[in-house]
């Protein structure tokens, strides 16, 4: 089943490759039909590994979306530009064409060489999850209580779906957003506990209906979130989905197909009270759906503007990308506030807007090419590399409740090559900070006791 995915992916890369090439009419998109033809070879390759392994195919799936779907978009519907106030350079298209290959090119290298061996398939690898740690199971139930306990603070935000969110409110305050924090990670408290109780009683009745209640629980918790952040929809959404096709393995197949609806629903509703389909560059609705897929997965043409950031600043390139690091990690960012050196995202907003307006996010590849020039996309791929080696090494015999945290971090890196470094690291400070107090927490409960003892 999965050889014959990557072949038919094969072959809409190349058919893509082809329609690109004949039907291009846009300057700077001469070499565009080169993505999907890359893309097409390495599916090919892949028809004879034949990978189910989790990691590899969510790439393969992100860049199929990315370098395939989105150039045919592009053409097709003949939306070439984008928000930028002024065109990128037809040289800053090649640069964009050949850095992304590059970066699609070392992030297969790099799999294989490095991931490759411990990459997990959900249906056969065995991770020898844990399911119970008294003393990590007390804490975290007091953790559920005292996010119960404070979050009237912020019940404002609150919603379903993203339906009952207060539009009008304003900025947040830090104690507002350690609170969102909190229940951001309650959430997949919850989840865990509803797994490890559902799973065993799976086991020990033998009861399909389990399988049910699990699938029904997970959907619920995920339904209510704060403020209308489409990717507090997604990242636990899927993270609780690929844990539970870890347990139930291929008894969970009719209840994957139920909650892609769910998700593309969800997805829609957020969407809708969050007026992404209020703000219209381009009237046509094909049109207006590829200007979108161009700013949230690191198109070309974003791309291309992004390689134009250097005449915008005097500011020390490698000192602006670690202070893209610094300033959305959390605890980090009260230590280093600069009032003089701006963010690759600052400086990638005033080429695309002129001064004063910041909502567009810098793609990978531009911000590391900011920060080291044509190298950029080898030190932005280790990084991605390390990252997911690290997780994916810690994920086996660990307990569940931190399996479903090291899914969520592992979702958001491989996010990453289509938005950036930045956005990754304010996800896993947020997350993996409270998460680890926590557990240090527990473990100063459990020496006290044995010491009593």
């Amino acid at each position: 089943m999965n050889r014959i995915l990557y072949g038919v992916m094969a072959a809409a890369a190349f058919f893509v490759s082809i329609y690109v090439y004949v039907n291009n009419v846009h300057y700077g998109y001469d070499n565009v039909f080169l993505l999907p033809f890359l893309y097409g070879v390495f599916a090919v390759a892949m028809i004879w590994f034949g990978s189910k392994k989790i990691v590899i195919n969510l790439i393969y799936f992100l860049y199929f979306l990315r370098f395939v779907v989105l150039n045919f978009m592009v053409v097709y519907t003949g939306w070439y530009t984008g928000r930028g106030h002024m065109p990128p350079a037809e040289s800053s298209y090649d640069m964009a064409i050949a850095l992304m290959g590059v970066e699609f090119i070392l992030i297969n290298i790099f799999y294989f060489l490095f991931l490759k061996n411990v990459d997990i398939n959900l249906y056969r690898t065995k991770l020898n999850l844990n399911f119970s740690y008294p003393y990590r199971d007390f804490v975290y139930r007091l953790f559920i209580v005292f996010t119960i306990l404070v979050s009237p603070l912020v019940f404002h935000e609150f919603s379903f779906l993203g339906l009952g969110v207060d539009e009008n409110v304003g900025d947040s305050s830090q104690l507002q957003n350690l609170i969102f924090f909190c229940v951001y990670i309650s959430k997949y408290l919850l989840i865990g506990f509803a797994l490890i109780y559902f799973y065993n009683q799976y086991v020990k009745n033998k009861n399909g209906l389990y399988i049910f209640f699990s699938v029904v629980f997970v959907l619920a918790v995920n339904s209510i979130f704060i403020g209308v952040n489409r990717m507090d929809v997604i990242l636990p959404f899927v993270a609780s989905f690929l844990v539970l096709n870890y347990l139930y393995r291929h008894k969970m197949i009719i209840y994957n197909f139920i909650s892609v609806f769910f998700l593309v629903t969800s997805l829609y509703l957020i969407s809708q009270i969050r007026g992404t389909f209020e703000y219209r560059i381009v009237e046509d609705t094909a049109a207006f759906i590829t200007d979108n897929l161009q700013v949230y997965m690191g198109g070309v043409y974003n791309v291309a503007l992004s390689m134009e950031l250097d005449p915008l600043s005097n500011q020390n390139p490698i000192l602006t990308l670690l202070y893209d690091m610094v300033r959305p990690f959390l605890g980090l960012n009260l230590l280093w506030r600069s009032d003089t050196l701006e963010t690759s995202t600052v400086l990638f907003n005033e080429r695309i807007f002129g001064e004063g307006h910041v909502s567009q996010i810098i793609p990978l590849v531009g911000q590391f090419h900011y920060g080291f020039g044509i190298i950029g996309s080898l030190f932005s791929v280790t990084l991605f590399t390390a990252t997911l080696y690290i997780l994916l090494k810690y994920l086996k015999g660990t307990y569940l409740f931190t399996a479903l945290i090291i899914m969520v971090i592992m979702l958001r890196m491989l996010i990453t090559p289509l938005q950036n470094i930045s956005i990754f690291l304010n996800e896993f400070s947020s997350v993996i900070l409270i998460f680890i107090s926590l557990n240090i927490y527990a473990y100063l409960i459990r020496i006290g006791v044995e010491k009593k003892e």
